[in-house]
């Protein structure tokens, strides 16, 4: 199943799909990150994802109204690598939450990041904004943030009631 940007999953229950959108498809993004991706550090964001859906089924986020910052899935510390502090550790962030139209409906999504610690701080190496309140697929999952990844743009992951995206 295919959206706008690229696949949709099948919800794990009901009729309901997720899609990865890219509400700049085709303009240039307003935000965009530059970092590059080694991959060792592609190696150490699938251990992570791997660790926030433990189960291998899918994961929830939860909406909550305030924008506090803090982190899903904490880094494995790891010996020292050229470029980077003693304590290296690529983790999983909250950034915030927000409200946003999709598909003539508001809807609360998490913003996500899969961050990097380095000597001059936090490098985003993939960042989603998953729709709250939904058990989203493993595979959707990994797909949008190696998406994410690979393009160095800012993604969504919404959910559509429909059969056909």
């Amino acid at each position: 199943m295919f959206s706008r940007f690229g696949r949709c999953y099948r919800a794990l229950l009901g009729n309901a799909y997720f899609c990865i959108e890219d509400p700049n498809k085709g303009k240039e993004p307003e935000e965009r990150f530059y970092n590059d991706v080694t991959n060792k550090m592609k190696g150490d964001m699938e251990e992570a994802i791997g660790r926030l859906i433990k189960n291998n089924t899918g994961y929830k986020f939860s909406y909550k109204s305030s924008t506090s910052h803090h982190t899903v899935v904490d880094g494995k510390w790891q010996g020292s690598r050229e470029g980077f502090s003693r304590n290296l550790c690529l983790r999983i962030d909250i950034q915030g939450y927000f409200k946003r139209e999709f598909y003539k409906k508001t809807r609360e999504f998490a913003n996500v990041q899969v961050q990097l610690n380095g000597k001059t701080g936090r490098t985003t190496i993939s960042q989603v904004n998953f729709e709250c309140g939904y058990e989203i697929p493993a595979e959707c999952i990994r797909d949008a943030f190696n998406d994410s990844c690979k393009e160095k743009k800012i993604l969504f992951v919404v959910r559509r009631d429909c059969k056909i995206c």
